[in-house]
């Protein structure tokens, strides 16, 4: 689970859609897979806190080992994890939307690594998104924004069921 005031959403697509900013377009190459390890955190839940590029603060929880989640969050070139250390995702300087899904990643022996969040972030553009309408969204929620006709190309549709957690793609 995301925990967040208001609802931002877990897609692209719902992003165009509850703030008319129309087109949505995936970013080439900025597309990372990244794990957060928590070596300290020996059992769930583990917590990620995130800020967004307006500078509000998230935090992603998984309870489980099949915990997923996504969403999707106004973003900066580069985007600081925090759970039991730091980690920074980096992505194009044109990326303005981020799409990021959180899986749990399990522990290893060879190589040795704790457990963790594996985190996969597609960096989008969103040409005619405004940081008023991000305001709106996490203070009075989707309902809040008029609707509008959108569009959204083939590259930044919803995910379809969980996330993968293999390598990098």
């Amino acid at each position: 689970k995301v925990m967040r005031r208001g609802a931002w959403p877990a897609s692209p697509f719902e992003l165009a859609s509850k703030t008319q900013c129309g087109e949505v377009n995936p970013v080439y190459g900025a597309d990372t897979w990244d794990t957060s390890r928590f070596a300290v955190t020996g059992q769930l839940p583990l917590n990620l806190c995130f800020k967004d590029a307006l500078e509000h603060t998230h935090t992603v929880t998984l309870n489980k080992k099949d915990d997923c989640c996504s969403i999707v969050f106004p973003c900066r070139s580069t985007t600081d994890w925090m759970g039991d250390e730091g980690d920074r995702t980096q992505l194009s300087g044109l990326c303005n939307v981020a799409f990021v899904t959180f899986c749990y990643a399990e522990s290893s022996y060879l190589p040795m690594q704790s457990h963790g969040i594996r985190i996969h972030t597609k960096g989008l553009f969103a040409p005619r998104i405004t940081s008023q309408a991000w305001e709106a969204l996490l203070r009075d929620g989707p309902e809040a924004l008029p609707r509008k006709k959108v569009t959204c190309c083939g590259g930044c549709l919803p995910l379809s069921g969980r996330a993968s957690r293999g390598g990098r793609r």
